[in-house]
């Protein structure tokens, strides 16, 4: 899964096997700045509507999770 984030709205459409979903996000550039930096496959919690993105960071092994937390859902 791999969302799409509009920077000049800030409205992140994620899309899975199930469905497709439009969120929003007060400060979509940290979104796509993460995505960019990925080092593991992004994962999307539907019940809590969180966005992990796992980037590289200096002593861990594994890289570090950041976390965003969208809106409530809007109609695709």
């Amino acid at each position: 899964m791999i969302p799409a984030v509009d920077l000049f709205t800030g409205m992140v459409t994620i899309t899975t096997r199930d469905r497709t979903g439009r969120f929003r996000h007060p400060q979509p550039q940290l979104i796509a700045q993460a995505l960019a930096q990925a080092i593991r496959p992004t994962r999307w919690c539907e019940a809590s509507r969180t966005v992990t993105v796992t980037v590289a960071a200096v002593g861990k092994r594994a890289g570090l999770q950041r976390h965003f937390t969208l809106s409530c859902d809007h109609p695709a």
